[in-house]
Parts: structure tokens; sequence; C-alpha cells
């Protein structure tokens, strides 16, 4: 059983419906049919969000989503398909921060999830948020902030109304920015956006708010702890693989997943790190489907 969570701005049709030119079920049955893999369930779990995405993490704002997938879905499935209940039958796997919502569930949930699989996942390496695009336009931050004081003090329906309409002026990177402060790092007295911003001012008076700055670089980073307080969990998966193109189209990418590999190597846990030429939209149907089902059909416990 393999739980698949798609990236940013995606939902569980994205695949099945032929986005990123790839129909999942068609590509799971020929993958199965030639041979080569173990007969999987796939089940791709919904992340998405007025936003855009959820990170598939617990927020204030957002929701609690890792309680969703793990909880809720996978509880659904296993009454629902001819499963395996067990965290050696079952592996969870995802695209950009599909991949990084697939390796902080399989960190924290050993008991659920066996094996994890993330290509392209977002990952920060020290200093990675001052490389990311979040705030690389200053003009972000600006558009950001406006529709702060655009939703003050309005009912909860006007707001809704505003916000909704406000999302259509932002920019995909924006909308991003956006939806990370909302999970991340939110501020739930702040009223809408409930974000907490690293910045104050705006142009030449332009400042970064120190403890503001930690707690969004923590959201993808952070890794040395995040592997240090889930060590046991790491070291007795079934299989950890991590994949990254170097022409991804976020250079922070493939330096949070070296990073993060040296961090798993340096505390001797096993895993499988990937490198191809590329980026995160180069050959999904063989990268993301392919090559997962060939990992899942190696790392799992099948039963027999």
């Amino acid at each position: 059983m393999v739980y698949s969570l798609p990236g940013f701005g995606d939902d569980e049709q994205a695949f099945a419906s032929g986005n990123h030119r790839i129909v999942l079920p068609r590509t799971v049955d020929a993958v199965m049919a030639g041979g080569s893999v173990r007969e999987l369930i796939v089940v791709v779990v919904n992340g998405r969000n007025a936003a855009g995405g959820s990170f598939y993490v617990n927020s204030p704002v957002t929701g609690n989503w890792e309680d969703f997938v793990v909880r809720d879905v996978v509880t659904h499935a296993d009454r629902l398909y001819r499963t395996l209940a067990h965290p050696a039958w079952r592996g969870i796997a995802g695209h950009s921060i599909g991949g990084f919502g697939a390796l902080q569930l399989a960190m924290s949930h050993p008991e659920t999830f066996g094996a994890v699989y993330a290509p392209s996942p977002g990952m920060f390496a020290p200093g990675g948020l001052e490389e990311s695009h979040f705030f690389r336009d200053p003009l972000a931050n600006d558009n950001l902030l406006a529709m702060v004081e655009e939703l003050r003090g309005l009912d909860a329906e006007k707001a809704a109304a505003t916000f909704k309409a406000s999302l259509a002026r932002l920019t995909g990177d924006e909308r991003f920015t956006l939806a990370y402060g909302m999970t991340f790092p939110p501020e739930v007295q702040a009223g809408p956006l409930y974000i907490d911003f690293p910045y104050e001012g705006s142009g030449a008076g332009l400042r970064t708010r120190a403890a503001s700055w930690a707690r969004w670089e923590a959201g993808f980073g952070d890794l040395a702890a995040k592997v240090a307080a889930n060590h046991q969990a790491l070291s007795e998966m079934r299989g950890i693989g991590v994949a990254f193109g170097w022409a991804e189209e976020y250079a922070w990418i493939p330096a949070g997943c070296l990073y993060f590999s040296d961090l798993l190597s340096d505390n001797r846990i096993q895993h499988r790190l990937v490198s191809f030429d590329g980026g995160a939209a180069n050959h999904l149907a063989e990268r993301v489907h392919g090559a997962m089902l060939s990992f899942f059909s190696e790392t799992l416990d099948f039963g027999h």
C-alpha cells in the first residue's frame, strides 16, 4: 500500500486527469503489467487548500492535515481496500511539497509508515530560506502585507470573499509564500492572514525580524534537529529514498537534499539518494511513479 502526496497546487485529481502529462491509473497499470514490480495499491491524498497547499502538517490556521492523512485517510483505506495494515507493508511518497510531507510523516509516524520515497522534496540546508524564492521579489512582501491591510477589520464573510479575490492577483511564488507562512509560522493573534512576517517596513526601510525569520527557516529547515529527534524512526525504516534534479527550478532543493543525505550518512542511517539531469517536471511518469513503484516493491514486506 502506497500513499502518494501531490505537490503544491495539485490535488488528488492532478495525475489521474492527465495533468503533468501523466494519467496515474494508466501509468501504474503499465508498470505493474510489465512484471518488474509487485502488486500495489496507490492512494493519492489531497493536500490542496484555498492557498494552494497544506504541506501536510497540522496548523492552527490551515487545519490538521497531518491528522487527516495519518488518521482519516489511512484508516479509511484499510477499511475499504485489501490492505495489510502494518507499517512494514505501508509506504508514503510525494513530489515537491508532497515529498517534504512524506518525509515528515514517515519520521513522525513510524507506527504507520515503514518506507518513504521523496522526489524533489522541499528541504532547506542551513541558510536555505535566504536562498529560496519566498522573498526574492521585493514586491512580494509588499503585496502580501497589502493583503493583510485589506482584510483587517472585515467580518468573516467579507474577509473570505476578499481573500479569494486577492489570491487571483498573486504570482505563483507569492501564493507559495503565503501558504507556507500560514502553515509553519502562523500567528493566530495577528488576524488575517495570520502570518508572522519575517520583515517589517517596506522599500528602503525594509528590516528583517530575526525571531520570525528563524521560524520561517525551521519549516523546511532545522534538518539536523529533526534527524536527531527522529533518529530511531529513521534508522528502523525499511527504506528511505530521496531524488532530485541538478536543474531544479529552485536551487535550494538540490542543496537541501544533499544536506539531508549527509546528515543521514553521518548518523549511519541507510538511505538511497538519486540525482538526475533535469528538474522537478522532467519525466514525471518515469521518476515519480515508475521509480516510486520499483522502490516500494523492493523495500516493503508483502507478507509472502
